[in-house]
């Protein structure tokens, strides 16, 4: 809070999942370890997406649709 008011982190950090992309084994164990992060804190009423769908480059169309919902402003 500054000064009694809520303040909102609103950035997003997409990552690059491709394999190729991946400095070398800990690259690649970094990858997984985000994607172990979706997997427990996504809420289980909400979707999961499988390693396939999520270890992957993922386009700028692929964000946009992630963070801004039809419906929502």
């Amino acid at each position: 809070m500054i000064d009694d008011a809520f303040v909102f982190d609103c950035v997003a950090h997409p990552f690059n999942f491709d394999p190729k992309n991946a400095y070398g084994n800990a690259g690649l164990m970094f990858n997984n370890h985000l994607y172990a992060f979706h997997n427990a804190l996504t809420p289980d009423d909400q979707p999961k997406l499988p390693s396939e769908e999520f270890l992957r480059e993922w386009t700028p169309s692929d964000i946009v649709g992630s963070l801004c919902r039809p419906g929502r402003p």
